[in-house]
This record gives C-alpha cells, sequence and structure tokens, in this order.
C-alpha cells in the first residue's frame, strides 16, 4: 500500500503553499485524460457507452477497461494501446511545478529521491501498526478495496495512513456508513467523510445537487460507498475458513455515538488533498 503522496510531502516540508498545489493539481487533471475520455477521442467507445460502464463500475469490481472487453466493446489489444498512450501523455505534479518555476528540475530530484524514503519508512510504520489489530488480513483487504473504490467510482487516488487505536474520527467528519459484521473478533467497519469528501462520493454515484439539499441522501450513498467495498473485502477473504459476512447497515445520523465498543480503530485514507478514515470496531 503506498502510505503517503508526494503533494502531502510537499506541503509539509513548506516547499509548496495549499494554493500553490491546488492549481497545479488543477492543470494535471485537465490534461490527464481518462481511459474512458481516451476511448470516446479514438471513437472506440461512445459518450454514451463510458456512462454506462461509469455507473456499473459502483457494482462491480472491476476497472472500465476490463468491462468494455467483456461487454465486446473493446478488444485486449485496443484497451492496451489506450493505456500506452495515457501514460506517454501523463503529466506527473512534478513536471508541473517545474513548468510553473516553483521547482527547479535538479530540486524536484532531490526531492522525489527523499520523498521515496520517507515513504518507505512511513509504509513500514503502518504496516506494523496493522500487524497488531485484530483480523489484519480482513482489514488489511478491506483498505485496499476501498482504494480501488475510491480509484474506480471517485477517480481519486488513496494512500493507507496512521493507524489509531482508542480513537473516534474527529468532529468535521460528519458523514459515517457503518456496516455491521457477522464474524468477530471485529463487530463494525465503516468509513468517516467531512463535507467535501461526501459531497464527491455522493456525485460520483449519481447524485446531481448539493449536499446541503440532500444530507439522507449523501448519508446513503456514504453508506452504498462502503457496502460495495465491504463485499469485495467478503469475497475475496471467504475463499478460505474463515468467513465474513455483513449483517446490515448500522444507521447513523449526524451527531449519533457510534456504537458502544472496547477498541476502535481510526485509519487514514490520504487523498492528494484531504482524505477521510476507515474505521473498525470491536468489542
Amino acid at each position: 500500500m503506498q502510505a503517503c503522496f508526494f503533494a502531502q510531502y510537499l506541503i509539509t516540508k513548506a516547499i509548496v503553499t495549499p494554493n500553490q498545489l491546488e492549481g497545479a493539481l488543477a492543470l494535471r487533471a485537465t490534461r490527464n485524460k481518462s481511459l474512458g475520455a481516451l476511448a470516446v477521442a479514438a471513437n472506440l467507445l461512445t459518450e454514451e457507452q463510458v456512462e454506462l460502464l461509469n455507473a456499473e463500475q459502483q457494482v462491480t469490481d472491476l476497472y472500465l477497461g476490463e468491462m468494455a472487453v467483456d461487454k465486446g466493446w473493446l478488444k485486449a489489444n485496443d484497451v492496451e494501446q489506450l493505456m500506452i498512450e495515457q501514460w506517454a501523455s501523463h503529466s506527473s505534479l512534478g513536471d508541473i511545478l517545474v513548468e510553473q518555476e516553483l521547482l527547479k528540475s535538479t530540486q524536484l530530484d532531490s526531492l522525489l529521491a527523499d520523498f521515496e524514503y520517507y515513504q518507505r519508512r512511513l509504509r513500514e510504520a503502518n504496516n506494523n501498526a496493522l500487524k497488531k489489530l485484530p483480523s489484519t488480513e480482513f482489514i488489511t483487504t478491506f483498505l485496499n478495496e476501498l482504494v480501488k473504490c475510491s480509484q474506480r467510482i471517485c477517480h481519486q487516488k488513496v494512500a493507507v495512513g496512521e493507524v489509531s487505536e482508542h480513537s473516534v474520527p474527529p468532529e468535521e467528519f460528519s458523514h459515517v456508513g457503518l456496516l455491521a459484521l457477522e464474524n468477530k473478533p471485529l463487530d463494525y467497519i465503516g468509513i468517516a467523510l467531512n463535507d467535501d469528501q461526501a459531497l464527491r462520493v455522493y456525485k460520483n454515484m449519481g447524485g446531481t445537487v448539493s449536499i446541503s439539499q440532500v444530507e439522507k441522501e449523501a448519508q446513503t450513498s456514504t453508506c452504498k460507498f462502503v457496502r460495495l467495498a465491504a463485499e469485495s473485502a467478503c469475497s475475496k477473504m471467504n475463499k478460505g475458513e474463515q468467513k465474513f459476512s455483513i449483517l446490515g447497515i448500522c444507521d447513523l445520523a449526524e451527531g449519533d455515538s457510534l456504537p458502544e465498543c472496547s477498541n476502535v480503530i481510526c485509519v487514514d485514507m490520504v487523498t492528494e488533498q484531504s482524505g477521510f478514515k476507515a474505521l473498525f470496531l470491536a468489542r
């Protein structure tokens, strides 16, 4: 698992300001095209087909290219060529910062080397913390599925950050999606989102209006998002002797406390600009 992003590292080191980072990330987003957009530009898929594939990603553990091949809309070679084109035209954050003269190219090389060392140390610390938790393999699998769901559905890269035991998410993470598990020692798994992240999930799962108008719908999409990751994790884990299954949603309104448990574990799910929390509760 990735443990951090270069963008956050630059902020931590005060190399760039948050406003400078926001501008560079926005420029990168305009340049780096999705595989679906490239397929439409190459007349390999229609916009309607891409919209349908994006909608189906909300209920399946597949990437857009894989689904298009399964449907016979693309050939495997088409997907490979599109991925090559996507990579060849990719602009990294570092390249854009150099272009904007916020970094020098020699400074970028040094920072990238320092960042790799920093990330390796952080990843080791995270892995050691995860090994001490109950149901470590299931927790790790669920975190991996959250990362994949964020990438597929929200088009957002996510890294697994700090692990905190006996803690609850801060008040700004007001949208909680929690599922009850049948298997012990874990009783509940879920996520906690702030307003910005909840709005992102809501809109990428079909929402069309602002979050202030749709508090209940945003909560529903949060639960739907976490359930998709949890069902995928259960499916992967249930190939062995230990079985995991979801009993149902633990419906929490804004301001409600988490279910009473002896151990609450929060894991930072870090994005380039903000993030959310993964939650694990055990009695």
